[in-house]
């Protein structure tokens, strides 16, 4: 690596710690509310369990509990031990450095693929900086980690794949191996399948134009190590996804054209792509907006700057000097991610690519428009080409390049400050009813695009010679002079690569993240190092002894002003209570879902903001015996006003509801046993018309149930454990009882009576029930993931053993070694 790459990846790794300055005094960035309620829940009950010395994968603190490890998101990684090695008591702001490494790392792995593919520095560097700062990047970090860790395996595995050759077999198949292993283990799912999509295409593509079939046959080995090595992870959640539904009432999510109208991301939002803004600059200016119901936070997000998308129009007229030779060029496979930007746009544009794609992901509802992720790389790589396409050809001398240089920066400088400044004295908002009669778009955000679009049109005329001819502009000598050309050449690139960083700063820094109350709409938020910080353990004990934690569930009621009414994805992992609310990835538990909930259930959460939305007959069937009423000072710790040092906050502020009906133990034997077929038959004969029908104490519906129907009576002494392993002490008796957990039944928890195995039982079509036989005195449930089951081991073995054989193979064989 030569000096100018050195300095292009600090100046990279700097602008990642400029965006994120505040952090580094006082700041604390949490970015999206996703991000407090997936990635920082899971972080801190992963950091709170290694301190406790062990590595749970069952939290029980939500929706009665789920495996964290099969969130298709989230996952133990080097980033959980960071957090824990960082400092275990403020890990959201070790967290929060996480943030500024991973963009960091992404613009630096985005780099190196298009110096490689380019081979100019400043074009490269440009496309970095769009890669490392496009709305997308900027969004993604502020919500998982690990999912985003997406955008940094994107460009190192076609990097890998580019590098393919006679001489690089070995190493190449060991590195895609590795790749494609770690990217289906530990990142998104979803995004990473996008990422294999592009992969694999690109693969295809430089086999062809290499007429090397090689690359594709390595490629795919490497992708069959990655995927076997993986299957394990992969095969959890799929289970998990059986066992979570994701329901809107009103809507048939096995029909296209319900979720159509549901992830409502139409054509219109093309738009987005000329400025990010246009619809509203955030969350919560989009939604005060008139007729706007518009979520900023899905969509097309592939911005980076207003001038990028006329670069790209533009230039496809000039690039080669030839019109449309962008469509067809084989040089730095150009042609290639052209077109494939051209697929992920379509899939935004036209609904049947969306179905498409849609049947592809065997139906599952996720926002496709997430496909963009793989669209990234395509557009830096274009503008890159575009901008190499444009660079002076021969040697300049250094005292020139400075002296050029030094103008582009003004002149980017006036450029980007003059439009921001003329658009920013457009305060309005106009109907445009060639998209639709009710949406409406910012005034501020027309005038950005109509100039945008003359700066860069000027612009490429200046360097075109074909078009100043055409034009008659060929007796202005000035245009024909290879400095003004060297100047404008480093004043469109610099232009870009500012404005892509402002707008990042406007989304990470601007007054809208840090107006409260946080996540006002939605809105990215940042706030001083003393909110958000983990109450201290005797906090934590206070509010569990008010609300009888050990033995009782609670329900939270939401301020509607915090959030969005959405409280329960952080507060109960905050201050380790036991609810029966949450938010989960996947969907809520189809046990769960199944009940006759009167309110509160939603896609992917329960979560109440009023009293009268508690549906006490089921949540006395749960075990909850209060609900609480959550004050904005508890869900952040601190109850101290603006200006004032930390106050913690206190538990006894919280309102605390008691539930009206009797409430079904944590723990119980039930008398008798009722058998049903399945869980919507349990629910149906358990909760009608806000009446719990049996009492599940004295006659439990159990599926599957062993033949006898009548068992002793008995008593719980204690339970001790939580996670992944409960231990609990009863009672001895001369006869079989039927012991019933209010905990949700799920694939993978195994019962152990005095040291023997034992069937669960799905009970009361949430619950687990255990048969007890005579003298028994302790009880354990134990849950083990999928991962760490005997059969994923031998996997996990299989695909060592294949990628040793496979790099034996590749290095021997002479087929492979022939030119």
């Amino acid at each position: 690596m030569l000096w100018p790459d050195l300095a292009v990846v600090a100046l990279l790794a700097g602008l990642s710690v400029l965006l994120f300055r505040d952090s580094l005094d006082n700041g604390l960035y949490i970015g999206n509310p996703d991000r407090l309620n997936s990635n920082l829940k899971i972080l801190k009950f992963y950091v709170d369990g290694l301190a406790q010395g062990h590595l749970d994968a069952w939290s029980a603190f939500e929706m009665m509990g789920y495996d964290s490890f099969t969130l298709p998101y989230t996952f133990p990684s080097l980033f959980t031990l960071i957090v824990y090695l960082g400092r275990a008591s403020r890990p959201y702001i070790i967290a929060g450095y996480d943030v500024i490494a991973l963009l960091g790392l992404a613009g630096i792995a985005a780099y190196a693929f298009l110096r490689a593919e380019i081979k100019l520095v400043f074009p490269a560097l440009i496309g970095a900086v769009m890669y490392e700062f496009s709305a997308l990047s900027v969004l993604k970090v502020g919500q998982n980690d690990l999912s985003f860790a997406v955008f940094i395996f994107i460009p190192v595995i076609m990097l890998a794949i580019r590098s393919i050759s006679r001489q690089t077999l070995v190493r190449s198949f060991v590195a895609l191996s590795l790749l494609i292993f770690l990217l289906l283990h530990f990142t998104f799912l979803q995004k990473a399948a996008y990422a294999l999509i592009l992969a694999g295409c690109y693969a295809l593509y430089r086999s062809w134009s290499q007429r090397d079939w090689r690359i594709a046959v390595l490629v795919c080995a490497a992708g069959l190590v990655g995927l076997i090595g993986a299957l394990p992870r992969l095969y959890g959640i799929a289970v998990a996804l059986k066992q979570h539904s994701r329901v809107v009432v009103g809507m048939n999510f096995d029909n296209f054209a319900d979720i159509y109208r549901f992830q409502a991301i139409f054509p219109s939002q093309m738009l987005r792509w000329f400025d990010v803004s246009i619809f509203g600059r955030f969350p919560s200016e989009a939604l005060s907006t008139p007729d706007n119901p518009l979520n900023l936070t899905e969509g097309f997000l592939l911005y980076t700057s207003s001038l990028v998308p006329f670069f790209v129009i533009f230039g496809l007229f000039a690039y080669g000097g030839r019109p449309f030779r962008l469509l067809h060029t084989r040089r730095n496979d150009a042609s290639f991610f052209f077109w494939f930007l051209c697929f992920t746009f379509s899939v935004i544009a036209i609904p049947w690519m969306l179905q498409l794609v849609w049947l592809l992901f065997m139906r599952m509802d996720f926002t496709h428009a997430r496909i963009l992720i793989v669209g990234l790389l395509p557009i830096s790589m274009v503008i890159g080409a575009l901008l190499a396409d444009m660079a002076p050809q021969g040697v300049t001398a250094r005292r020139s390049i400075l002296a050029h240089a030094a103008i582009a920066l003004c002149l980017a400088i006036l450029l980007v400050g003059g439009i921001e400044l003329i658009a920013g004295a457009f305060a309005g908002s106009i109907f445009v009813p060639f998209v639709s009669s009710e949406l409406r778009v910012l005034d501020s955000a027309l005038v950005r695009i109509v100039l945008s679009a003359v700066v860069v049109g000027l612009v490429m005329l200046a360097m075109n010679p074909r078009y100043s001819t055409w034009l008659g502009l060929t007796r202005f000598a000035l245009l024909r002079r290879p400095g003004l050309n060297n100047v404008l050449y480093l004043t469109i690139g610099l232009a870009i690569g500012l404005h892509t960083f402002l707008s990042a700063n406007f989304d990470v820094n601007g007054a809208h993240t840090h107006t409260p109350p946080p996540f006002r709409d939605g809105n990215n938020h940042y706030s001083t190092k003393d909110n958000f910080r983990p109450p201290a353990p005797d906090a934590i004990a206070a509010l569990n002894h008010r609300l009888e934690n050990d033995e009782y569930r609670a329900a939270l009621l939401c301020d509607p002003k915090i959030a969005g009414g959405f409280c329960a994805g952080h507060v109960p992992g905050f201050w380790r209570l036991r609810v029966v609310d949450g938010y989960y990835g996947l969907g809520v538990p189809t046990r769960l879902a199944s009940l006759p909930w009167k309110a509160g259930l939603s896609l992917r959460t329960i979560s109440f903001t009023k009293p009268g939305e508690l549906d006490w007959p089921i949540l006395s069937l749960l075990n909850v015996k209060y609900a609480a009423k959550i004050p904005e000072s508890l869900y952040r710790n601190n109850s101290a006003q603006v200006g004032e040092p930390w106050k913690p906050a206190d538990p006894s502020d919280v309102e605390i509801i008691p539930n009206p009906l009797p409430v079904t133990p944590r723990y119980f034997f039930a008398r008798h046993v009722a058998p049903v077929t399945n869980v919507t038959e349990a629910a149906a004969k358990l909760v009608q018309n806000d009446k719990v029908l049996v009492d599940v104490t004295e006659t439990s519906l159990v599926e599957g149930a062993p033949s006898q129907a009548d068992y002793a009576d008995g008593k719980v002494l204690s339970a001790t454990g939580n996670g992944d392993h409960i231990r609990l002490e009863v009672t001895p008796s001369d006869s079989e009882r039927f012991l019933v957990a209010n905990e949700l039944y799920f694939p993978g928890w195994s019962a152990l009576v005095d040291g023997k195995t034992a069937f669960v039982y799905p009970t009361n079509a949430v619950m687990r029930g255990v048969v007890v036989p005579a003298g028994t005195t302790t009880v354990e449930l134990v849950y083990t993931p999928v991962v760490r089951r005997p059969l994923s081991f031998l996997v996990y073995g299989m695909a060592l053993l294949l990628l040793v054989a496979g790099a034996l193979f590749f290095g021997r064989s002479k087929r492979f070694a022939r030119p």
